[in-house]
């Protein structure tokens, strides 16, 4: 008879196996699946994540979501703690081994607000002379940081991006429109929106680990589903 230690270290290891085996096509072996995602994202994509819990559970799945900045999700996904990101952009999953949900959950509109139009950058190269204020919380704040050589500015809400601004600590703000309209004013009225377009419109997907190749058949349709 093997020693109790020896036992429950092959007890350990043969669950460890089992947690990394990927899903065969139309198994109906029950799991409960926990994605990362955008606290922003999250609270403007609530038909879609219903979607997937709905969806899910037609399979017998359960569906958790944890709430964490996009670099720690990368690292705990790749590390196989995690089953993917919710609601991620493409700019994050760049050389990732991840597996990309084909239907795009949301295009996120994103534009540059001043406090006077004759602030804009009109180009490229002038968005990388300029500093951008981004606001807590969204992850895609960090395109900001990364097209510019002038640092950037954090503020924890729209309020405080707009007094930071006003304050000249930084040139413009990134962010969606409706970022800026939970603003105490209600809209982002004392400021102006850099042209007639975003300055980007970005896609947002749903990203999972490679051992879950199965499931982007459902995850696609929750993505249709919502649209």
């Amino acid at each position: 008879m093997k020693p109790k230690s020896n036992r429950l270290r092959y007890l350990r290891q043969l669950l460890f196996i089992l947690a990394t085996l990927p899903l065969s096509a139309g198994s109906s072996f029950a799991a409960n699946f926990v994605f990362a995602v955008d606290n922003y994202l999250m609270a403007n994509n609530i038909e879609f994540l219903s979607q997937v819990r709905s969806l899910m559970a037609t399979q017998g799945h359960t569906v958790q979501l944890q709430v964490m900045p996009v670099s720690q999700a990368l690292q705990l996904i790749e590390n196989g703690q995690l089953d993917g990101h919710a609601l991620m952009h493409p700019y994050h999953a760049q050389q990732r081994a991840l597996i990309q949900i084909p239907t795009p959950v949301q295009t996120l509109p994103i534009w540059a607000w001043v406090t006077k139009l004759d602030n804009c950058p009109k180009t490229a190269k002038a968005f990388r002379n300029k500093k951008p204020i981004i606001i807590k919380g969204a992850s895609h704040s960090d395109m900001a940081i990364a097209s510019t050589a002038k640092g950037y500015r954090q503020a924890n809400d729209a309020d405080q991006a707009i007094l930071l601004l006003q304050q000249n600590k930084g040139d413009y703000i990134f962010a969606t429109w409706d970022q800026m309209s939970l603003s105490s004013s209600g809209s982002p009225q004392e400021l102006s929106a850099c042209g007639s377009q975003p300055i980007l419109n970005v896609p947002v997907f749903m990203f999972i680990h490679p051992r879950n190749q199965a499931l982007t058949p459902i995850l696609n349709q929750a993505a249709q589903n919502a649209q």
